[in-house]
This record gives C-alpha cells, sequence and structure tokens, in this order.
C-alpha cells in the first residue's frame, strides 16, 4: 500500500507583499536567516517547506495566502520518484525524493 509519508510546499509566486511572506516563512521555519528567506522567496516558484505527516502545513498556506502568495501543497508518497522538469508547468522544479 502507498502511504503519504510528508507533504511540500511549493512557492510560486510571492503576491504583493514579499516582506510578509519572508516573515511567514521565517515564522514557520526559524532556522532560516533573513538572507536565505529573501532568496527563497526571489527564486519563486519552488519548494520552500516540506512537513512530515503528522505536521500538517494548512497553517502556513493560509499565512501565505493570506499575503498573496500563490501555494500549492502536494502530498509526497513513499514510492514517488524524482519529477521531471516542468512536470508541475512551474519552469524546472525537481521533485526531492
Amino acid at each position: 500500500m502507498i502511504q503519504c509519508v510528508s507533504y511540500k510546499v511549493l512557492l510560486l509566486n510571492a503576491g504583493p507583499d514579499r516582506i510578509r511572506t519572508m516573515a511567514v516563512l521565517r515564522k514557520y521555519q526559524p532556522w532560516l536567516q533573513l538572507k536565505e528567506a529573501k532568496d527563497l522567496v526571489d527564486s519563486a516558484p519552488n519548494m520552500v517547506a516540506e512537513f512530515d505527516i503528522r505536521d500538517y502545513p494548512q497553517g502556513m498556506i493560509e499565512d501565505l495566502e493570506a499575503g498573496g502568495a500563490t501555494v500549492i501543497r502536494m502530498p509526497w508518497y513513499e514510492d514517488r520518484l524524482p519529477t521531471p522538469p516542468g512536470a508541475f508547468g512551474i519552469g524546472e522544479y525537481h521533485a526531492l525524493g
């Protein structure tokens, strides 16, 4: 049986309030330095977070969307292979296995 083992959060667009988007990323990932958060926001679209199955990322997604960011929560399954470039229509994102 295939089981969902984690969730990946993809930031497609930071929205008009990039500073708020950086603040939300740092709120849910306190180990991020300001420069690292800025680089994540500037390099969108990309994966900005990965959560264990027990730590559903809904709060982070709601906070990002409240600031105008476009976000996708993607379930990740135990037997998933790396995703080919462009599979989600967001450039050269490669899923991590």
